[in-house]
């Protein structure tokens, strides 16, 4: 089990556990918790905003251990992602699977019939006269 300081890292947010734990964030759960409104209310600059969703998301993947890389980068958990598996590998260091993990689309609710992007795709038969 994490604690707080190692969860928050090395990056933007070391040394910043007073803030949450005063808020009532005393835990790694309590922390992934919390959403960009939470985090304006406590004053979080857009960096440790980003930080923190980076985190929660490879904590979320079994991708931890690349946290404090990843955010050294500066990039936001959309900009890694739109990125490709190669460049994870060869620049940051992730191995080949992690960096796939990393890039996979998910379905909402696990639906193959929802895109990436939310949209439900619905299958048409066309009865068109030739």
């Amino acid at each position: 089990m994490q604690t707080l300081e190692e969860y928050l890292g090395n990056g933007v947010l070391a040394g910043s556990s007073k803030i949450f734990t005063t808020n009532g964030y005393d835990d790694v759960h309590s922390l992934k918790s919390m959403t960009k409104n939470d985090m304006k209310s406590l004053g979080l600059t857009k960096q440790q905003q980003n930080a923190l969703e980076l985190r929660a998301f490879l904590d979320g993947h079994g991708l931890f251990e690349y946290a404090d890389a990843l955010e050294a980068t500066r990039k936001t958990l959309a900009e890694l992602r739109r990125g490709s598996s190669s460049v994870l590998s060869t620049r940051y260091g992730m191995k080949k699977g992690h960096a796939s993990r990393f890039m996979e689309q998910e379905s909402p609710l696990g639906d193959p019939k929802f895109t990436a992007g939310g949209c439900y795709l619905f299958n048409f038969t066309c009865l068109c006269n030739p």
